[in-house]
């Protein structure tokens, strides 16, 4: 038997939908199925054991980069993963959060309706 260890990267459904406009068709229809998605993991995930799996927001990796805090978020995820520390450190030391700002570039309509 392996180790398995589950690690789930997620993005706010507003970031995620617009950075991928053009997949599945058009931009409401990407943003429903990534949120079909999120309702499917969420469902796998909470059958399996808690030790196996973590749940990352895109969102709180950025905020800790920009405070200067990815050393600590590296830290966390390598000890789950049984990783070397300075691995993920030096990784994330490269990371670069979006620019983007998805709720202001969207058009009006279609933010109130994936809200």
């Amino acid at each position: 038997f392996a180790d398995v260890k589950v690690l789930v990267l997620q993005r706010g459904l507003i970031s995620a939908s617009w950075s991928h406009k053009e997949w599945d068709q058009g931009l409401l229809k990407h943003a429903r199925i990534l949120a079909l998605f999120m309702e499917y993991l969420t469902g796998v995930l909470g059958g399996l054991d808690p030790d196996m799996w973590r749940w990352v927001a895109y969102e709180d990796v950025c905020n800790a980069h920009l405070q200067g805090e990815h050393v600590a978020v590296a830290a966390a995820l390598s000890a789950f993963l049984g990783l070397p520390a300075a691995t993920l450190q030096r990784s994330f030391s490269h990371f670069r959060p979006s620019s983007k700002d998805a709720a202001a570039e969207m058009p009006g309509e279609t933010l109130r309706e994936i809200r």
